[in-house]
């Protein structure tokens, strides 16, 4: 995801060092996975069809209590 706050001092000819570009919104795993927030669901598999790959889901959420 683009970080609005790297463009803006970079329109502005602000110093933007410590400013990533892009805003990285997953983890790796040891086994080559990746954890990614639920938001991003969608987003993360509309990007592996497009690169003609599958998923394989695991929601890991703890169930909880009311």
């Amino acid at each position: 995801m683009h970080n609005p706050l790297f463009y803006e001092k970079a329109a502005h000819a602000r110093l933007h060092r410590g400013h990533p570009r892009f805003l990285r919104l997953f983890d790796e795993t040891v086994d080559g996975g990746l954890t990614v927030p639920r938001s991003m669901l969608s987003t993360v598999t509309e990007l592996a069809a497009q690169a003609g790959s599958t998923l394989d889901l695991a929601d890991e959420r703890a169930v909880g209590t009311t």
